[in-house]
């Protein structure tokens, strides 16, 4: 009889799915942060939901709260008329990499950027342009459609 392989440990991502798809849409953010709080931080979580107009602003708010506890998160429609959410820790996102290799930030840090020069700062002796001047009014001619009409026949640009 031959001995099993080692085992050795993978470098690939662990999957689980929470299928939401039957639950009602005030249950859905409980359920979603219920599950999210028994699995690890190393684990990716799918979830399926329905794509239907109750579920729309159930998303919107899954979004925000996932992105305020942390987490990161993308979703994707199935031909089957629902969701998929895949969610996961900001910290184990590839590193604080994210696909592309680039190092990721949160939304809300900005950014600096090197590659940007500053603005040249204005000679002290020069100014700012003022805003032009109000264009004067026209005299409409007589001959011109609805002339004399509401406006007198004055046509007034404005600026």
């Amino acid at each position: 009889m031959r001995a099993a392989p080692p085992v050795r440990a993978s470098g690939a991502p662990i999957e689980l799915s929470l299928d939401l798809r039957f639950t009602p849409p005030d249950k859905v953010l409980s359920r979603l942060f219920g599950a999210l709080e028994r699995v690890g931080p190393d684990v990716i979580l799918l979830v399926l939901m329905r794509d239907t107009p109750e579920y729309a602003s159930v998303l919107a708010g899954a979004y925000q709260a996932l992105r305020a506890r942390g987490y990161v998160s993308d979703s994707s429609r199935t031909p089957q008329g629902g969701q998929r959410l895949r969610v996961q820790r900001r910290s184990e996102w590839e590193g604080g990499r994210g696909r592309s290799g680039r190092e990721t930030v949160p939304l809300t840090a900005p950014r600096e950027r090197e590659d940007v020069p500053e603005p040249l700062p204005l000679p002290p002796d020069e100014e700012p342009e003022a805003a032009a001047p109000p264009a004067p009014a026209v005299e409409a001619p007589a001959s011109a459609p609805n002339a004399g009409g509401a406006s007198g026949g004055t046509i007034e640009r404005q600026p």
